[in-house]
This record gives structure tokens, sequence and C-alpha cells, in this order.
């Protein structure tokens, strides 16, 4: 027989609610939720002390394991067991105060079925209709809503063995995983909790609890402790075990605590809800939830998280630098060339346009970069309080792909919230009384999800006009977007006060600590050893293309799958890992097929034949529609021809994830509050659609050419479709890519912007990506510009083949002015794996052997006739003065390899670790440098985070060596000071000499540096006309928004052939700035400065010791060589 105990406060017919604890399976009224250590930790007497005005009661009640158990006889079905227990209720007087559950494992399923009965008998029964309405609250610890995988296995050996058929008790058998009879419970309490005003709250297990012997599982897995509520799924508390979550040591513990706050939020003031306001209030909150909660990595697990996600690593936001104060300075700027922390955390952004009254935070970073999962963090919480800002935050959102068809001269902001919270039934004037309160946020989601530019223009506007309205000027907008859909043209349309910041990648730490925390979460692998065979992994020989992805978000998470599934194996039985395409690959097959048969479970088809079906209705979707989400019907009219021995409307309930649901197995679809279908990520219908193009035969290959592919290069609807497809193309398809590329007018047609991304692009291809430039440099009539750029592309290639093909077409031409920068051009094409000594490539024009493809041009500074009095005094007394400079900044490449023979990985360097570091250090100690004693030792020997002296490699590495936006081989390298660009010249110098002279190289001085620049008579390196354009220069009217590869503007070169000269990065030079010698000099402007900056005769300086992410360098040489 059943029996409620009482605990505290049960005899006060004034108490004001009721606490209901249930044991599980094989459990106790007292011990289930006694600590063993501790017989007076029983925390619902705690519960009762803190909450005096409340009754606590524990429910005993016989549920053993067996049949042949003590008590075993008196086992009975949960649905009986529901049915005692509404009577024992009843008799007690529980179901006229509010009321809450507390429930472990096996009595969460109870819990259910008793609410379930009071639902199914509350028409003719006035105590269960009651006690329906008086439950507020479900507190969930370990509870196997879809069963436990240790119940289906002793399913399994009784089917077997008679002796353990007769040994399982009606209570295991009633667990057995992916049950109907647990789904169907599922299902019903997903669907009528919300409704019926019960707020459920889910914890579950970590940590694997030891079963008998050496025997250790987890009980209820992941998947199965998700209640399926949407917006309340099970959050993993770190260390516990089945047993141990339900035992607190003390008032402390997490698990406490939120019963606690459950207790005092929801069930002593949960009051019905009755006014308009309040409805609307938790309609749209459950809505956001379930809007916002429907895209986390974690649900392929099989499981949903609200915003307290375990595995959640804290994004840094990268400043842009163009917040301007109100007295018209640049705050930012000043940060970009100092090196101060630039950086801060999603709130600490928010919380800077709040206090600063901007209108609208944009945030920008890649796919997968974390840009939604700010947005969750944002929106999940029904009033938002940021540190630093006294008043909460009403919450509204939008994402704007809904605004792709949409008029934006007919319809408002205030309309389309509406519109789009429509199946919540949420009024137009709620809403906007919402955004008009005290303090409001707005969330725009996803501007680069508009397939459109025009209409992505048009929703620029129409979120200023929104912005800049009075009736909204309480309001801060935060909109996210791609960097693609972001660019120039969106930024001037979105004509407001406006702060930019962009989603850095995870460090090496924090990747590191995300892996700790999803395996930790997911319940796979060790979460203390495997994070490091993980990140020696990602670090290994060959795989620089996944150390460069590793820090976004999403693409760690696949890299996670991936090393469950192969960590075991052997390596020539790993599934292969060589692009980013196959990580893609790898992570769809686990969705497709992977994860059914881990639940012993069929798909409807096999993964590869969904591929089949799936990619060409992704390359559907690319090429006809607007947006992202599409019509049930048309999408499966795509797939229905082909869909041979299973219903469409079966497989694509099996496709789709849906809200509430937790039997949904592959979620590569979501289906929208509207109906529609869009896949679960962006990426993934990218993925497939640039899959498809591959798999096409020639002739439709040839096609998709012409009609699609060339004439949307430059469009950022198709960049991610365009990065796939060359990465994954056949040799022959990339060939006949580029050269129908340079056959059409496209070419001629690109801006800076979208050569640097088709350069990326040829980064990309595989095989033998030299073929196609080989056959257009042997092209008669091929113009300058063409022949400049597919050099370029050769030289980014660097294979013995690109040498032997830029070596040929240097050949042909003759050597003569008019071919000079074509000569130069070929000769910088140099074989990585083969390096030769310096050379000179022609008259006064020196290659170094050193420095892969570095060129030194010869410089001697005179005098203009006639205009001796005008110029520049340091110029006057530089006349006659001969010297070297390099073509371009030292970029990350060159840099790297100062870095490695630090670190003594490159042996062949002729020149021994410890000479340099006795020069250093004899430079530090008498002040060669800057003059100051111990100063430059102060800079060596800073101490890391650790408090430990930093080593050299971690002294002098760039500060943003990880940052994607900075660290690509060929951009100029930046976050490195005036220190770090001598050490490069001192290392230069003594790697050349091997050993023997340390001022072979040096940093120009500005005479030497605005000489180069401007010959003494240009204002710009150019000329002195035109002023600055996005074609002749990177600064901040360009809107690359971080460094490009050098060499990418030549229409701004010198007339003597030096690039970057204006713009890119400010250049570290080796003089001061100030006579107090308190700054080192900086030339040149940067990417993020007004084109005032770019003006050859512009002085700037910084401390010596600043890594700002705008200032890198270049290095001369003195003549004679």
């Amino acid at each position: 027989m059943s029996e409620l105990h009482e605990i505290s406060g049960c005899d006060n017919e004034d108490r004001k609610a009721d606490v209901i604890f249930v044991h599980g399976l094989g459990g106790d009224a007292f011990e289930t939720w006694t600590h063993p250590d501790d017989p007076n930790a029983f925390w619902p007497k705690w519960l009762g002390e803190d909450f005096p005005q409340v009754g606590v009661w524990s429910l005993g009640y016989v549920a053993t394991k067996s049949n042949v158990a003590r008590n075993s006889s008196k086992n009975m079905p949960l649905l009986d067991l529901a049915v005692e227990l509404l009577e024992l209720l009843s008799l007690d007087g529980i179901g006229s105060r509010p009321l809450m559950f507390v429930c472990h494992s096996m009595g969460g399923l109870l819990v259910k079925h008793v609410i379930r009965k009071a639902f199914d008998l509350q028409k003719n029964n006035q105590e269960r209709r009651e006690l329906l309405s008086q439950t507020k609250a479900v507190f969930f610890l370990a509870t196997p809503h879809s069963g436990s995988e240790l119940a289906s296995y002793a399913d399994f050996l009784a089917r077997y063995f008679a002796s353990v058929n007769r040994m399982i008790a009606v209570n295991v058998s009633e667990l057995q995983l992916n049950s109907h009879y647990l789904q169907d419970l599922l299902e019903w309490y997903s669907n009528n909790a919300v409704q019926h005003g019960i707020e459920t709250k889910s914890y579950t297990e970590t940590t694997k609890t030891k079963i008998k012997g050496p025997l250790r599982k987890i009980v209820v897995n992941r998947s199965s402790s998700d209640p399926g509520v949407p917006g309340f799924p099970s959050i993993p508390l770190p260390g516990e075990d089945h047993f141990s979550i339900a035992i607190p040591s003390d008032r402390t513990k997490t698990v406490y605590k939120a019963a606690r706050k459950l207790l005092h939020d929801y069930v002593l003031s949960g009051t019905p809800v009755e006014s308009p306001d309040e409805q609307h209030e938790l309609r749209y909150q459950h809505f956001l939830d379930s809007q916002l909660n429907r895209d986390t990595l974690f649900a392929f697990f099989g499981t949903r998280n609200d915003h307290l996600i375990p595995a959640f690593v804290q994004l840094d936001l990268a400043d842009a630098g163009d917040v301007q104060d109100e007295d018209g300075l640049s705050e930012e700027i000043f940060r970009h060339r100092s090196g101060e922390e630039v950086y801060s955390t999603a709130e600490e952004a928010l919380v800077k346009a709040i206090v600063k009254k901007k209108k609208v935070l944009v945030i920008i970073g890649e796919p997968g970069g974390g840009k939604t999962t700010i947005i969750r963090r944002y929106g999940t919480n029904p009033n938002l309080s940021l540190s630093g800002v006294e008043t909460s935050f009403k919450v509204t959102y939008l994402p704007l792909q809904e605004m792709n068809d949409k008029d934006t001269e007919q319809i408002t902001l205030v309309e389309m919230l509406a519109l789009f919270a429509a199946p919540e039934k949420i009024d137009a004037s709620w809403l906007e009384g919402r955004i008009q309160a005290e303090s409001s946020l707005v969330l725009l989601d996803g501007l680069d999800e508009i397939s459109d530019d025009e209409q992505r223009k048009k929703v620029c506007q129409w979120i200023a006009k929104s912005a800049k309205s009075t009736t909204f000027g309480k309001a801060t907008f935060v909109l996210t977007s791609r960097t693609k859909g972001f660019r120039q043209a969106e930024q001037q349309a979105l004509d407001t006060k406006t702060i930019r910041c962009y989603a850095k990648q995870f460090n090496s730490k924090q990747q590191k600590e995300f892996l700790e925390n999803w395996f930790r979460a997911g319940n796979i692998c060790d979460p203390e050893t495997e994070p490091d065979m993980v990140m020696s992994f990602i670090n290994g020989d060959g795989r620089g293309w996944l150390k460069q992805i590793a820090g976004i978000p999403m693409m760690l998470g696949f890299i996670a799958f991936y090393w469950e599934r192969n960590s075991g194996r052997e390596q020539g039985e790993r599934e292969k890992l060589e692009s980013r395409g196959d990580l893609y690959r790898e992570t769809l097959v686990q969705m497709l097929a992977k994860r059914d048969e881990a639940r012993n479970l069929s798909p409807p088809i096999s993964a590869p034949a969904s591929m089949e079906l799936l990619k060409p209705v992704a390359l559907w979707i690319q090429k006809t529609c607007s947006k992202e989400s599409v019509e049930k019907s048309k999408f499966q009219e795509k797939i229905r021809k082909k869909l041979k021995h299973v219903p469409v409307n079966e497989y694509c309930q099996w496709l789709v994830k849906r809200a509430g649901i937790l039997d949904c197995r592959s979620e590569v679809l979501e289906e929208d509050a509207t109906g529609e279908y869009e896949f679960r990520h962006k990426t993934f219908r990218e993925y497939l659609a640039a899959r498809a193009i591959c798999d096409m035969d020639e002739k439709a290959f040839e096609s998709y050419l012409d009609n699609e592919l060339v004439p949307n290069l430059g469009n950022q609807w198709w960049s991610e479709v365009l990065l796939f497809f060359i990465e994954m193309a056949a040799p022959s398809q990339f060939s006949k890519f580029i050269l129908k590329l340079f056959d059409s007018q496209k070419n001629d047609a690109l801006f800076a912007e979208q050569l640097i991304f088709l350069k990326r692009l040829v980064a990309l291809a595989t095989g033998d990506p030299v073929a196609p430039f080989r056959e257009l440099l042997e092209k008669q009539g091929l113009t300058f510009n063409r022949q400049w750029f597919v050099l370029d592309c050769l030289r980014i290639i660097g294979t013995s083949q690109a040498v032997e093909a830029a070596e040929a077409f240097k050949n042909t031409l003759p050597d003569n002015n008019e071919n000079r920068e074509l000569r130069r051009k070929a000769a910088e094409v140099v074989d990585f794996s083969n390096l030769e000594e310096g050379c000179d490539i022609e008259e006064k024009v020196w290659q170094s052997g050193i420095e892969p493809g570095m060129q030194y041009l010869f410089f001697e500074m005179r005098n203009r006739q006639g205009e001796q009095s005008q110029q520049d005094e340091r110029l006057q007394k530089g006349v006659g003065h001969q010297f070297f400079m390099a073509k371009y900044p030292v970029t990350n490449r060159l840099y790297r390899r100062f870095i490695a023979c630090l670190e003594e990985k490159l042996v062949e360097e002729p020149y021994s670790l410890k000479r340099f570091k006795d020069k250093l250090q004899e430079i530090a100690s008498i002040g060669i440098w800057d003059g100051v004693k111990y100063q430059l030792l102060d800079y060596l020997y800073e101490k890391d985070d650790q408090g430990k002296k930093m080593a050299l490699t971690d002294r002098f590495r760039s500060r943003f060596d990880e940052d994607r936006r900075f660290n690509d081989n060929d951009q100029p390298v930046v976050g490195v000071s005036w220190y770090d660009a001598r050490a490069y010249c001192l290392w230069l110098s003594l790697v050349e000499s091997k050993g023997k002279e340390d001022n072979l190289y040096r940093l120009p001085n500005e005479a030497e540096w605005e000489w180069a620049a401007g010959g003494g008579e240009r204002e710009y390196p150019w000329g002195s006309k035109p002023s600055p354009t996005p074609d002749y220069a990177n600064y901040n009217g360009s809107k690359i928004e971080s460094t490009s590869p050098v060499g990418s503007y030549p229409k701004g070169a010198t007339p003597d052939g030096l690039y970057d000269m204006a713009g890119n990065v400010w250049e570290w030079q080796e003089n001061w700035h100030d006579t107090e010698k308190r700054f080192s000099a900086l030339r040149g402007g940067s990417w993020f400065d007004v084109p005032g900056s770019l003006v050859c005769s512009r002085r700037d300086g910084s401390v010596p010791g600043s890594r700002g992410d705008g200032s890198g360098f270049r290095v001369v040489r003195p003549s004679p060589l």
C-alpha cells in the first residue's frame, strides 16, 4: 500500500501550497532524498524550514526492480499506482492549494500519469479538475521520459532466458527505451503542460552510475531525460550520477536552489493568469522559447536545450572600430591602434550600445560562428538584466528571412512582429507597448538570409527607420548577419547610430573548454582525456585546414561528432576527413542514419539515398527561392517521384524536427510556425547544393556554369555554395569554372572585395589547379589586369607546377619597362618547399631566399627639379641616400617562419637560436633600440595569465594569430609591436649572414618610407588624384572590415611597384614619433582609417609595446646589397 508521509507543515490548514516528493524504481520515501554521508541532509525538511507556510510530503510506494525482491508481490503497474495516488491526495486534502511535485527517476512518470488521469476525469469530478488546475510545477530529476537502456537490455535478456523473464518486475518492463507506451505519455505531457500552466524543470545525470560490481552505466541518457516541453529541456548536472542527483549535500547545491526557486516563483506566487497582459506575456515567452531553442548543436544528440546550455563557452566579440563619440572622435580607432583589448562578451557589447545610446548593435560572423547563439542568450530571458544597466529589458524577436517577400513600405515593424507571432495570437498593440517599454530589445536575426541584394538594402532602411522612430525611442536593436550579408551597401542603408562587432572564433583554450563541456553534456567520450586528444588531432601535420575552422563553434561540434565515431578506430579505418565538405558529409550521415542505428532503430531509407534525395532539393531552393523556407507541398513534390518504397509524408516526418516531439529522428529539416520546411541550418543546404553541382554530368554542369555559377560570383547568396563547390569539385570542373570566368566579362567587373574572394576560392582548389591558369597565360590578347591576377593565383597555389608555369610565362615577356610589373609578379611565384638563395631578378630588384616571394626594390632619395624649397626638411636631409624596400608588408606566412625558428621547427635555418637570444639580451641591456635600459627586457619577460614568464615564441607571436579575420597566410601580420617588428629584422639579418651581422635588415625611417611612398611629390602612393576609392586601397570606405591579402590593390601601387603603402596596415617605422621618445612612428593608414590617413605625408605614432589589429610593418635593406 502506498503512503504519504508528512514531513513539514502538513497539519497547517492555512498553508499556502503543498510539495510532494515522489521517489523512483527501488527508491524509498526517505532514503532517496537523504545524503548517505549525513543523515541530517534530508532536503525535503530543508524546504519546509525555508518555507514554513508550505506543506511538504514524501510518497512511499512499492516499486522493486525484480520479482524476487522483498515486497515484490505488491508491485503495481504505473497507471494503477497513479489511480491510488490520486485517491491518497484526495483523502489528505491535497489539490485545493497550489501544488508542486518533485520526482526522481520513474517517479516522474508516475506523476505524469497522475496529471493525465486528473485530466481524463476532470469533466465529471470536481476534485480532479481542481487538482489539475492547482498543479503549478513539476521538478524532474533523471526521469526516463523515453525509457532507459538498462530496461531495454533487461527486456532483451528476458526474450532469451526464461529465468530472467520471471525476474523482471512490471515497473522495469514499463521503462523500455522508446516504447510506444512512454512515447504516448511523453507527447501528451509535452502538448498539455504549458496549456494547463504547469511549469516544468528537469535535470539529468552526466556521470555513470555503479550498477553491480564493475558495471557502470548512464541509467537515463540525455535524450530520454528531456520532458519534451518546448523551452523546458533537461539540463545536465556535471558530476552527478543517477542517484546522487537527488541528494544535494547542502542548500547551496544546484538541485536544491532550483527547487526552491521553482516553489517561490511559480507555486507560491503562481496565481492563475487572468489579465490579458499576463496571458500575452506567458504566451509570447513560450513562443520565443520555441523559436530560439529549436536550433542548437546539442539537438544532434537527440535533445533540446534552453538558454542554460552547459557546453556554452562565452563568445568574444571584436569591435569593428566605427563607434563615433559625440565630439566626432572614434574611441574604437584609438583602441585598434593602441592594441588595447578590443574584445568584449555579448552582454558587454550590448551594454556599450545602450550606454552610448547607439540604436543598433550589429553582430557579424561566419556560418556557424555563434551569432544566433548570442541572440538565443538575449531572447530566452523573459526580463533580460544586464550588468551596469538598472532596468531589465522586454525582448521581441524576428528572423529576417520573414522579410524576403515583404513590402517594406507597406508593413511596420509591429505588424511584422505580430505576423510572425500569429500562431500564438499575440496582439499588435501589446507588441507595440512592449517595444515602447522603458527598456526594450528588438532582436533581428539573419540579415544574410534575405537573398535579394535590393531587398536586403530596403530591409536595412526599414530597420533604420524603425530605430530612429520616436515611437521606439527607448528600444535597442540587435541585428545579426554573415559578413557577406552586411557589406558597404547595407551599412549605408542602415543609416542610424550603430555599433558593429564580429563574433570571434574560439581560441585554443576555449576550444578545449567547449569539448570538455560537450563530451560531458552528451555523455560521449571521456571529458577528462578526450579533449586533449581531439586538440592534438586538430593540430596534427597536414590538417591546417581543420585548425582554421576549429574555432567556429558549429565546426567544432562537427569535429566532436567525427571524433566520437572514429576515435577507437585505426587510422586506416577512419572515415576520410580531408576537407570541410568531408566534415559536413560525416555530420549528415550521423543525422540521417547513425543516430537511429545507435538507438536500435532503422531509418526509412539509407543515408546515401537520403543525400541523393536532398541534394537536388537544396539546389532548387538555392536557385529559385528567395528565402530559406519553402511550402511543405512543394518540398514533398520535389522528392515524391524519387522516393520509391516509403510514403513521402512518413519520410518527411522523419526528417523534420518538430517542437515538443521527442521521437523525431533525423532533424535535418525544421517545420516553422507557418508549416513551411527549411533546412535545420543554412549551411546544410549550401553544402548539399554544392554537392549536387559537383555530381552533374558534363552537359548539365557547363549549362550551370553559364547560367548560375559565373554570373553569381560576388552574390552573397551564393558565396558559401561556391566555397563548398570549389573544395569538392573535380579538377576538370575547377578548370572549366576558371576558364569560363576569364572568358566572360565578369572578371573585369569584379571589385577588390570580390577578387579577394576569388583568390580564396583558388586556395581551396584540389587536384591540379594550375592547368587552367597555364592555359590562360598561353592565350594571346589577355589583358594586363587578367595576366596579373592569373600570376597572383599561381603565387597562392605555390606548387612546383605553379612555379614552372610562371617561369615559362616570364620567359615569353620582353625585358622592358612595359612588362616590368608582370615579370616581377612572375618572379614572386616560388615553391615554398624548395627555397633558394636570394637573387637579382632584374637590375635593382632583389628577391630574398629567406622570405619566399618577397622582393626588395631599390630607391635613391633625390631632389625634384625646381621643387627643392617645397620638400620636407627630412627628405632634403636624405638626398643621395640609397636603400632597398620590401614590395609588401610582412605577411603572416613570413612572420610564422620567424616564430617557427624560435620554436626550432625550421632546423635548416643556418644560425643558432642562442645567438639570437644573446643579441636580443645585449640590445635590451644597453637600450640600443629604445635608448632606455631594460625597458625591452620588461617587455620580453612579461608574465602570462598564470604569472609565468612568457616564452619568446609567445611573446613575439601575433596577437591575432588565431583570429580568422587577420590570420590568412597572405594577409599582413598584425598584432605585433614595434619590438616584435625589430626582432624580426634582427632574426632576418642573423639568418642571411649566418649569425655574423645583426643589422642587414631593419625598419624604414620616416624619410625613407615617405620618399618610397610619394617620391617627394605625390599626395597618395598612386598619385595626387584620384582621392582614395575602394579600387585603390583598403580603408574604412572599402568596407572589407579586416586586412586584405597583400597586393590586392594594383591600382594603388606606386609607380616604382610598391604595394599597400596606403591603407591595409599602419607600418612601424624605426624612428620615434616625438622628441620625448614615448611613441614609435607609424605610417600609411589602415583598414579602419579615414581617407585622410592615406596621404603619404600623414604621420602617427603609438607606444612601442602596443599590438593593435591595424599595425604591421615592412622591411628595408640598406644599399649596397
